[in-house]
């Protein structure tokens, strides 16, 4: 810590010195500098959308270089001054703080468990009447390296995204004396939505759960989990607005990495059918995609969660909640594919990696190559448009309208339904040295309408497209989570010295050196998924990793990490496409088969405080597209992590 301490003082308090020298230079002058309004057009609606760091982006590269040059002459006309017994604390008053206590005073802040030293000394009032708050901060770089959609200028590949969470929790007794009795309210911002590093990396329609960021849903502000609970010793019951992606198949260690697949989806509901015929008033029958199962940290609805635990080690855990179609909006703006441009479609390859926008008129291309004489231009229609609710759809979605031309949400099936998850798991604690585990196995039902893969037709169910015939009410699936410490370090007891004698009494041997618990050690996760492959495009899932939590001495705090999940496709989804191969394709070249995608990732997490950490890592996604039309993605990034 003095190693840490010593350069922070003296930038800081050169920084505080240069200040107080040019307080006489500027006060009564009017900045420069235009306000943060004039400067950005800030107003309230960017910040709640989510673009206010976009907003900031090209002003702040500016003031970075501005302030680097400031802080180094000021380090220089500072440093000087630093050649005191004393500083003043406060240059108001006859206060002063030498440097050892300053020195002592910054290493209890930095020794706090959040960087907000308890909330600014409110902590311990307020958790005396009941009221808890946690908060984390997330900023998380993300570089690709190579691989994905080539680049056009509006597919970066390097990609910055901030986040800000907190929980408020009140508990009832302190005050009330309702023991057990607590409410929950969960709020975020996430931002930005112009910097999702899906556009990149290729992970789009099918695919798009693999993202190299699980952050790529519910940006900007957004309200989370707004529930009451009542808790004791036999479990808990909560109802409420919830999500059971924060209740259900908990995986702390896959929090630890940053692909979408790995830390959130992990292979739930992907891929959710090829649709749902609509008939409409007018006579007419359209086909509108359906949503996938609501398993991401931004879904929300009413329900309720109850755990029962027979056992100490066992729990019986069930919840019942609303299934709303397309409950976090439009996260993802449709970009041009490999094979919606030719040698599949008549767009040309160039647009590749563009996005697409209602409307847009591109060049009509034949099957050999050339521009259509007759009908050089043409339209891609209406598409889905990037759009967010900010958790606040307490109503459910709209009910999907029968009047024809576009129905539900952009072409997309709305309506509401029932959401069940269950769980069973068994937390035991083996062997002498008490290795945590944990073992479960839960199943989900979604329970919005969809059509299977197959059987399918062509031109009969809906007229010119390849469709589904045999309709389902539901997607279930069930899944399996095993993880394991498989070894602990043995700390020796403060009591005892290397050399197994007394620190108290040099001369008398002290008995062998007691074995602590500590959360030093080898851990394992695993997890797996599955589902119908009539109902689901990648119906099999598995990933598992390991984290090794102080492998060495000098640290004991940072972690390593390493993981990797595959995902396989369905044959029958295979079907359904060369049904489409068959009819639809015409001469342009016939679609690809899916296969498999597979996701590497390896982290080393350096862990300055309990409240400040930064996690270099690296990204390996094979076959991003599922079909073999894009290449590799390499990703290298870091994540500072800020607990409050």
């Amino acid at each position: 810590m003095k190693t840490i301490c010593k350069p922070f003082l003296l930038l800081v308090t050169a920084v505080a010195y240069s200040s107080m020298l040019n307080a006489a230079e500027s006060t009564g002058s009017q900045s420069s500098h235009p306000s943060t309004n004039s400067a950005t057009g800030f107003t309230l609606a960017s910040w709640w959308n989510g673009d206010l760091i976009r907003e900031f982006y090209g002003e702040a590269t500016n003031d970075i270089a501005q302030i680097s040059r400031a802080t180094t002459e000021a380090c220089t006309r500072g440093v000087g001054k630093m050649q005191v017994p004393a500083i003043r604390f406060n240059p108001n008053y006859d206060t002063f703080m030498d440097t050892q206590e300053w020195k002592g005073q910054f290493q209890r802040y930095m020794n706090n468990s959040g960087a907000t030293a308890d909330w600014f000394g409110l902590g311990g009032p307020l958790r005396q009447n009941g009221f808890t708050m946690q908060g984390v901060f997330k900023y998380v770089y993300f570089g690709q390296v190579s691989g994905g959609f080539p680049q056009s200028g509006v597919t970066p590949r390097s990609n910055f995204i901030p986040e800000v969470r907190i929980k408020f929790n009140y508990d009832f007794k302190p005050l009330f004396g309702l023991d057990g009795l607590t409410i929950l309210s969960d709020w975020r911002y996430r931002g930005v939505a112009g910097n999702n590093p899906a556009y990149a990396a290729g992970t789009t329609g099918t695919t798009s759960s693999w993202n190299p960021t699980d952050m790529s849903s519910g940006f900007g502000m957004r309200m989370m989990q707004q529930y009451l609970q009542y808790a004791n010793k036999c479990g808990f019951l909560n109802v409420g607005m919830e999500n059971p992606y924060d209740q259900f198949l908990q995986q702390p260690l896959s929090k630890l990495f940053e692909n979408n697949m790995i830390n959130s989806t992990k292979g739930i509901g992907v891929g959710a059918g090829p649709g749902l015929p609509v008939h409409a008033n007018n006579g007419k029958t359209n086909l509108y995609s359906q949503s996938s199962v609501g398993w991401s940290s931004s879904y929300l609805a009413w329900g309720g969660t109850l755990r029962v635990r027979p056992s100490r080690s066992t729990y019986i855990q069930t919840g019942l909640y609303e299934a709303i179609a397309n409950a976090t909006g439009v996260s993802q703006t449709p970009q041009f594919t490999a094979t919606s441009v030719y040698p599949y479609a008549s767009v040309p390859s160039s647009y590749m990696g563009q996005f697409k926008t209602p409307n847009l008129v591109t060049p009509n291309l034949q099957p050999n190559g050339s521009v259509n004489p007759k009908t050089p231009t043409k339209s891609i229609g209406n598409q889905q448009v990037f759009s967010q609710n900010h958790g606040f759809n307490t109503a459910g979605a709209p009910n999907n309208n029968s009047t024809g031309g576009m129905q539900g949400l952009y072409s997309t099936w709305s309506g509401n339904g029932l959401y069940s998850v269950n769980e069973i798991g068994w937390i035991p604690k083996l062997g002498k040295d008490q290795l945590d585990g944990k073992y479960a196995v839960g199943y989900y039902i979604w329970g919005l309408p969809n059509c299977s893969y197959t059987p399918w037709n062509y031109n009969q169910t809906v007229p010119g497209k390849v469709a589904g015939s045999s309709y389902n009410s539901t997607i279930m699936g069930i899944y399996l989570q095993a993880d394991q410490m498989l070894f602990r370090h043995h700390d020796l007891d403060a009591t005892a010295s290397s050399d197994g004698k007394s620190v108290a009494d040099g001369k008398n041997p002290a008995p062998a050196a007691a074995k602590s618990l500590s959360d030093r050690g080898l851990y394992s996760f695993s997890s797996a998924n599955f589902s119908n492959p009539d109902n689901t495009a990648m119906p099999f899932y598995f990933q598992t990793g390991l984290v090794w939590k102080g492998l060495f001495d000098a640290r004991p705090a940072d972690q390593i990490g390493a993981v990797v999940g595959c995902g396989f496709y369905s044959q029958n989804f295979n079907n359904y496409q060369g049904g489409q191969n068959t009819y639809t394709q015409g001469a342009y070249a016939a679609l690809p088969a899916y296969t498999s995608t597979e996701v590497i990732e390896g982290f080393y997490n350096i862990q300055f405080t309990k409240w400040l950490s930064f996690k270099p890592y690296a990204q390996c996604l094979v076959n991003p597209a599922g079909n073999g039309t894009l290449g590799t993605d390499w990703t290298l990034g870091a994540r500072l992590f800020v607990v409050f």
